[in-house]
């Protein structure tokens, strides 16, 4: 079983829980996030030997290591920041990636190493900041892919997710619902989305994602249509998902009511506003051609 400690779509920046990027380090930091990874390598590097205490310049140096997919460069250099800046949450998990990337790669007796390695990272990292969200996030993907024996298991996500969801409601609601879906323990799910929706009723993200479990569990069908029409009269994230997706989830829940002509209209509106949608061009295509 691979090890990947960090949820697939969180991505982590180096100032996910500090004020900002050392001022000495931006040029570097731009060119690391501009993917010129060589340029950005000998920039830290010039910077790390300049100054040895420099954590930041040594965590971007394991970052790009593990771009490149030099884990035991990546491990020496993530271990080095940590030891600088043993109170920062970003390096740990960090850290606890590259444990996690190890231990997909090591050998059968020694996957378990690597694993518990990354589990004491990710948890000192919750340790530092318990109401950060990609510090759960990552801790409670470890849980869910490791094995027990090294210390995985859903019990423990989910009881990681519960915890969470004590200190920040929303940001738990997602990662518990996000379990519960990929179990299909709908029950579950609409009950977490019942509770932060009654502090929460108008919040887009809870509000689509109760459609889009009616979509996937064929239940509470209405209240699944009400919950996605009511995102339409409410302004899309900044980032996806966004109106495209709430059409495409109003077009399964349609098909589920078997209104076909509403739901392709709902297709239709999807690729509108993304044409490049994937999941609504291919349901489009399994409807025959409207009548000329």
């Amino acid at each position: 079983m691979r090890l990947l400690c960090l949820v697939a779509t969180l991505t982590l920046t180096a100032s996910a829980f500090s004020a900002g990027p050392s001022p000495g380090n931006t040029a570097a930091i731009t060119l690391y996030q501009e993917k010129k990874n060589p340029e950005a390598r000998a920039a830290f590097e010039q910077l790390s030997a300049a100054d040895p205490q420099n954590a930041e310049a040594l965590h971007f140096l394991g970052k790009i290591a593990l771009r490149e997919k030099r884990d035991d460069d990546a491990i020496r250099h993530h271990e080095a920041a940590t030891a600088l800046t043993p109170g920062n949450a970003t390096y740990f998990i960090a850290l606890g990636d590259a444990y996690g990337r190890k231990a997909a790669s090591a050998s059968l007796f020694a996957k378990l190493g690597w694993a518990k390695k990354c589990h004491a990272a990710l948890a000192r990292a919750v340790e530092l900041e318990p109401a950060s969200f990609p510090a759960n996030a990552a801790l409670i993907e470890f849980y869910r892919r490791a094995p027990g024996m090294a210390g995985g298991g859903m019990d423990k996500a989910r009881a990681q997710a519960e915890a969470f969801r004590k200190i920040d409601l929303l940001g738990g609601t997602q990662l518990l619902i996000a379990l519960y879906g990929r179990e299909a323990k709908f029950p579950e799910l609409f009950a977490a989305l019942d509770y932060a929706l009654q502090t929460h009723p108008d919040n887009y993200l809870l509000l689509m994602a109760l459609g889009r479990a009616s979509a996937e569990s064929g239940q509470h069908l209405d209240r699944g249509l009400a919950s996605l029409k009511r995102c339409l009269d409410l302004p899309a994230p900044t980032q996806p998902p966004g109106h495209a997706n709430v059409w495409f989830y109003l077009g399964q829940l349609h098909v589920l009511q078997n209104d076909i002509p509403a739901a392709r209209s709902a297709y239709e509106s999807a690729l509108k506003l993304d044409p490049a949608h994937r999941e609504a061009t291919a349901a489009l295509e399994k409807f025959p051609a409207p009548p000329m």
